[in-house]
């Protein structure tokens, strides 16, 4: 077991460890010999991000010209299971489009009046290296292209490939052999000596196109776009447009994909499942690293064999202790494995580890790999589970649930616990606060007051008044607590955006007992919370649970009305407020003349004829209307269709009044 003290100098040393992989990497991209395979590259550089937040501070020498992108080019998220994959397809409009990820360099190409006229690299999504003589020197890049009905200036991006053939052919030529395409694309495109490139075949397979300012020239489809670029001299759109009505369809698209990725000339790393409406790609917009309107299917499933070093005990946000697994690092499923899970006590004594024993991990998906069987058993050697937590010294409590031992930290103002908890409200899904990744979080804990959520609003408004009222006192005072005072004033920056997230976000950051985002939703629907309803949220809530709500059984009942009696989240919600905490409404309405509607907070049951659940939800929503999820007191309209459930039968008790599809074809006349 590792303690504390030396796991931050580990710590420490392995992040400067991996910056320095990292830059010796890009500096090999850089001179066009690359030394690095993509899967290794991309394991240490999430690896890095894991333990710094972001890559930014690694640093490389600037060789090419720096490039504001007109659009942010971020990064598309991962799925590694198929029921990931479909999840956010509801959200992408009626069609969608499903089509390869091609393993290159992303690039985008500016054309004006037809001719070509820049290039730049993705970069860090804001800003790309122009590489505008790079891209001249490919010929299979169109340099003219036809100008009939486009916009004057175009923008074209995509991903710089070269076929797998191609590089079989150079590796044969010559000494020097290069591992794969992309590592090849990559370090010749950085190459500042212009003769290699032209040889090496490298073109463009375009995934998306715009132009700023007359985006409305172009057609509204993605595919429609993506189908025009053929006629100006790109290679041919291999994606596929499906109708959302058909969910199959979306899977038989994707295993299309997948089998013709097997056998193609072009590398490719995954599937990517998009919008296919460019207005609703505009409404979905941009995460801080992410794409909203996109997202990519990589599947992984594999095992290996390796030695356990020794084992470190975590924490989660809610105190639960999780042994994991230190492993002498091994190459799964293309990344770099030097951790798994344990799970807990229980596992791990089924499992008999010990120190030095060889183990098999298994890694499926985005999933901690975990050790699955120790190949070497010795009883005799086997770790035992501590009985305090090592970083605070607190005596660990036990809760014994269906044979399994589960171990908590009921130490409140443990440092370990309180930056699990800064991270969760910090991470995307929550409150999306910039830079409050694992340092600063970490961080915040060691050198701050804050335990909860209440605590990080209160720091962030005190730094902001500090900053205006004496900014060098400020700065020089963070910069002997923290590493980073620019991080830092980001991050307080961040906390006022994040004052005005959504209801469901901020009720999942509240941490009320098995209540999530999801569940956080359908809350703040039945309830209609407004901006100024933090103050009074724990009354509402108790209101609603008292009233009985479906998805809420007895046990996630009796937590919630136990978090809600306890005085100290009565004054964490009325602390937030004074804060300025207004959360965003999730009932919207249009402020156009018709909202006939107005007042009606309605649930569908049974299937419908006339269109999806979200379509006729969206229309009758624009019509002022407010969907819920479940029949309670605070719904007065029950929508039945085909095969209606339980949920009949609660409106009937109730007397709600029931309608069928005649209705809503009446109202959406």
């Amino acid at each position: 077991m590792v303690e504390r003290g030396n796991m931050d100098q580990q710590t420490k040393n392995l992040t400067e460890s991996l910056k320095k992989q990292i830059k010796a990497a890009q500096r090999a991209y850089y001179d066009g010999n690359p030394i690095m395979a993509d899967d290794k590259y991309d394991a240490i550089e999430q690896q890095l991000v894991s333990l710094v937040g972001d890559t930014d501070s690694v640093g490389t020498s600037v060789m090419f010209a720096k490039v504001e992108h007109k659009v942010p080019m971020l990064s598309i998220e991962n799925e590694y299971s198929e029921e990931d994959f479909l999840h956010h397809a509801s959200e992408y409009g009626e069609f969608v489009d499903v089509e390869p990820k091609r393993d290159g360099i992303s690039c985008e190409l500016v054309y004006e009046n037809g001719f070509f006229q820049s290039a730049e690299t993705r970069g860090d999504g804001h800003f790309g290296e122009d590489i505008t003589a790079q891209i001249k020197e490919c010929s299979a890049i169109p340099y003219k292209i036809s100008t009939k009905n486009i916009p004057d200036e175009l923008r074209i991006r995509g991903e710089l490939v070269m076929r797998n053939s191609d590089l079989e052919k150079l590796n044969a030529q010559g000494e020097k052999q290069f591992a794969n395409t992309r590592n090849l694309v990559a370090g010749t495109i950085k190459q500042k000596n212009l003769s290699n490139i032209s040889s090496r075949n490298i073109f463009l397979i375009p995934w998306d196109m715009y132009a700023v300012g007359e985006d409305n020239l172009l057609p509204e489809s993605n595919f429609d776009r993506m189908k025009l670029t053929e006629e100006m001299g790109f290679p041919r759109y291999e994606g596929i447009k499906v109708h959302l009505k058909n969910p199959n369809a979306i899977l038989d698209a994707l295993h299309t994909i997948l089998a013709q990725n097997e056998g193609n000339d072009i590398t490719s790393d995954g599937v990517v499942l998009k919008a296919d409406s460019i207005s609703r790609r505009n409404e979905l917009g941009f995460a801080t690293k992410y794409t909203r309107f996109q997202h990519c299917f990589k599947p992984q499933h594999l095992e290996s064999e390796t030695t356990l070093i020794d084992v470190e005990y975590g924490i989660g946000r809610t105190g639960k202790i999780t042994p994991v697994a230190i492993l002498e690092p091994v190459a799964l499923g293309g990344a770099v494995i030097s951790r798994a899970t344990l799970c807990n006590e229980t596992y791990m004594n089924a499992l008999g580890i010990y120190t030095g024993c060889k183990v098999q991990i298994l890694r499926s998906g985005n999933t901690i790999p975990q050790i699955v069987g120790v190949v070497n058993k010795d009883s005799n050697r086997a770790i035992k589970f501590p009985t305090v937590f090592p970083s605070c010294g607190t005596e660990l409590r036990i809760e014994q649930k269906d044979q399994v031992a589960q171990h908590f930290c009921p130490n409140e103002f443990c440092s370990d616990k309180i930056a699990q908890r800064l991270e969760y409200i910090g991470s995307r899904k929550i409150l999306e606060i910039d830079n409050l990744g694992v340092e600063t979080a970490n961080e915040l804990a060691y050198n701050s007051k804050i335990v909860k959520v209440d605590d990080l609003f209160q720091f962030g408004n005190q730094i902001a008044y500090d900053l205006k009222t004496n900014p060098v006192k400020t700065k020089q005072e963070l910069k002997e607590n923290y590493r980073s005072v620019k991080n830092i004033i980001k991050l307080v920056y961040s906390l006022e955006d994040a004052k005005t997230r959504d209801w469901d976000r901020w009720i999942a950051a509240l941490e009320i007992p098995m209540i999530g985002v999801d569940l956080g939703k359908d809350i703040a629907k039945i309830l209609s919370l407004g901006p100024d309803d933090m103050k009074d949220f724990p009354n509402k809530l108790l209101d609603l649970i008292q009233q009985g709500m479906d998805g809420i059984g007895p046990e996630k009942s009796s937590a919630i009305v136990e978090w809600v009696k306890n005085p100290e989240n009565k004054g964490l919600c009325f602390m937030l407020y004074g804060y300025g905490v207004r959360p965003t409404s999730l009932v919207k309405r249009s402020n156009t003349m018709g909202q006939k509607l107005d007042g009606i907070s309605y649930v569908i049951t049974g299937t419908l004829s006339i269109g999806t659940r979200k379509e006729v939800e969206a229309k009758l929503n624009a019509l002022g209307a407010t969907a819920l999820s479940s029949v309670t007191n605070a719904c007065n309209l029950l929508i039945v269709g085909e095969d209606p459930g339980s949920k009949l039968e609660k409106a009937e008790k109730k007397g709600i009044k029931i309608v069928g599809e005649d209705w809503v074809r009446e109202v959406l006349a």
